[in-house]
């Protein structure tokens, strides 16, 4: 019998406006998660470490410096003769643009 999954309604609120969908691992099935967990991982290690910050502005304008001058230099998986800078700069004209507006991420609480 099938698994059946369900999404918390917030989620499924993000995925529509992004246009996107969400996909649940099985339980258990580590496998299934291990992409997702090594670029958590990467991001991590590799940003994160080590870095200090105060404010919301300055941790942001790290993270830009540190897209352009690690993350996108790094070596496409799968295909070593391209940067993912350059694997990014082939797919753009395919992307959809963002929409309008930002995702309301306001706090809700339920009383």
């Amino acid at each position: 019998m099938a698994a059946r999954f369900f999404f918390n309604p917030r989620l499924v609120e993000l995925t529509a406006h992004y246009h996107f969908t969400a996909q649940a691992c099985q339980v258990r099935a580590g496998n299934q998660k291990g992409r997702v967990e090594r670029a958590i991982r990467y991001v991590r290690d590799s940003f994160w470490a080590g870095r200090t910050f105060t404010t919301l502005a300055e941790c942001n304008r790290q993270a830009w410096l540190w897209r352009d001058q690690v993350a996108h230099q790094r070596r496409w998986p799968g295909d070593d003769s391209r940067t993912v800078e350059q694997a990014f700069t082939e797919e753009q004209p395919r992307l959809i643009p963002p929409p309008l507006h930002p995702f309301s991420t306001d706090r809700i609480e339920n009383r």
